[in-house]
């Protein structure tokens, strides 16, 4: 602190030298010697002539301070002068400051700005060059404005000449639609006139012995049977149309209800799918009571439609009808036959076609958890699920009891089970000719094609 105070004091004081060395200062200095050596003559040695000297000392003093004060005033009013001028020229540099940043200010806006063409998708310059015309792509590459003002003014002529090729394309549209909706109309009326043609024709296909419109309607209504009637079907119609006026397949049924079937099959499906995914859904536990219930319900629900064969002759005992209906949640065919001379048993004509196939039990090992533990079939039901309707079926099921007869009823057709079903009408009505002479005391009349 010392040191530093005594830097400051010798810097006061070679200030103060250098005021006293100054004009002004000298001027003044030394009249004030002279009269203070006036003084210290007066003191020693008083007189009239020491004291008239002093005063003309002090009188040289008074003019020194005078000029000095006026000088000091002089240099004020030139300092004032100056600081005015200083004052002025840093107005003068903030002005210029601000319009220096105003126009930066406005040179960063426009170098910003963005204008409405900037949205606009032009085509690209290379683009331009090529395809513009030669008055607006003849532009100077360097004239920067130039150059957008054409591209956009070339923009602007696509789009016009484009916009009026829109319009002829949306008139030429309307016009297709209009033709469109009136062939549309004309279809839907189209329709309904075939059909009502078709319902025309049908007493002539009838006088004619074609059957063409309703095959067409059994032809529509298969794509509603299930996939094992469908299969048995085909087959069924195959067989038909090669031996024709032996046997008579329809479709039987409602129609609309196997739509409603289907799709709601297909919807508890998709939800069975969800509750797979999710594997949170809570499951109610059901009293035996209602398993019960619910089994025996699930044991008669069949589908909608059936298909029905029948098997046509000139004899009344010679004909039968097979009815096959499919158990949609057993997911098995049963066969119901209706055939005159079985009176008493109604399942005499199919019971044991093949060997060991009495159809008292379901074929499909799955249905042991709904049938009370086994596969034994509901037996006051008219309709069997025999094997080999099964496979006619398209419906393949492991053997409970595997046996060496059970690849037999695999290799058989439809042909073959149609010729059992055949032979074995024949052969009953023969016997029960035979029985009915018997019992009338007749002699039986052995033909020599039974013989063998």
């Amino acid at each position: 602190i010392n040191a530093e105070y005594g830097g400051c004091s010798r810097g006061w004081m070679a200030r103060r030298q250098e005021r006293w060395g100054s004009e002004e200062l000298q001027a003044i200095k030394k009249p004030l010697q002279s009269l203070l050596q006036s003084v210290d003559s007066i003191a020693q040695q008083p007189s009239e002539e020491l004291y008239q000297e002093g005063v003309l000392r002090f009188l040289e003093l008074k003019a020194a301070n005078r000029t000095l004060q006026m000088s000091t005033e002089q240099r004020k009013v030139e300092t004032q002068a100056k600081k005015q001028e200083i004052d002025a020229t840093n107005l003068k540099l903030y002005n210029l400051n601000y319009e220096k940043n105003h126009f930066s200010k406005q040179i960063r806006t426009c170098k910003d700005f963005r204008g409405s063409y900037s949205d606009v998708d032009l085509v690209s310059v290379e683009q331009f060059k090529s395809n513009a015309p030669p008055e607006l792509s003849g532009v100077d590459q360097g004239d920067e404005h130039k150059l957008m003002l054409n591209r956009l003014a070339y923009e602007l002529q696509e789009r016009k000449r484009l916009c009026v090729q829109r319009e002829a394309l949306l008139k030429k549209k309307a016009a297709l639609i209009a033709s469109n909706e009136k062939k549309a109309l004309f279809l839907s009326g189209l329709h309904q006139n075939l059909k009502a043609l078709e319902e025309a024709t049908v007493p002539i296909q009838e006088n004619l012995g074609i059957r063409h419109s309703e095959f067409a309607t059994e032809f529509r209504n298969a794509h509603h049977l299930p996939r094992p009637l469908y299969v048995l079907y085909l087959q069924a119609v195959s067989y038909r149309d090669s031996f024709e006026g032996s046997v008579e397949v329809k479709i039987e049924g409602d129609v609309e209800a196997a739509i409603e079937w289907a799709n709601k099959d297909t919807k508890e499906k998709d939800e069975n799918a969800d509750e797979d995914e999710d594997g949170r859904k809570s499951k109610r536990r059901k009293s035996n009571k209602e398993e019960e219930e619910h089994e025996v319900e699930v044991t008669q629900i069949v589908h909608p439609l059936s298909v029905v064969v029948h098997i046509t002759a000139q004899k009344p005992e010679e004909q039968a009808t097979l009815s096959f209906v499919y158990l949609t949640k057993l997911h098995v065919v049963t066969v119901e036959a209706h055939w005159l001379p079985q009176n008493k048993s109604q399942h005499a004509l199919l019971e044991n076609l093949f060997p060991e196939d009495t159809g008292a039990q379901s074929p499909n090992p799955a249905n042991m958890s709904l049938l009370d533990g086994s596969l034994d079939f509901n037996p006051a039901s008219a309709a069997r699920p025999y094997k080999w309707v099964q496979w006619l079926a398209g419906l393949t099921f492991l053997e409970s009891t595997p046996s060496s007869q059970s690849s037999v009823i695999s290799q058989e057709s439809f042909r073959g089970v149609m010729a059992r079903i055949l032979a074995r009408i024949k052969h009953r009505v023969t016997f029960l000719h035979e029985l009915s002479n018997l019992s009338t005391n007749k002699k039986p009349q052995i033909l020599s094609s039974q013989v063998g």
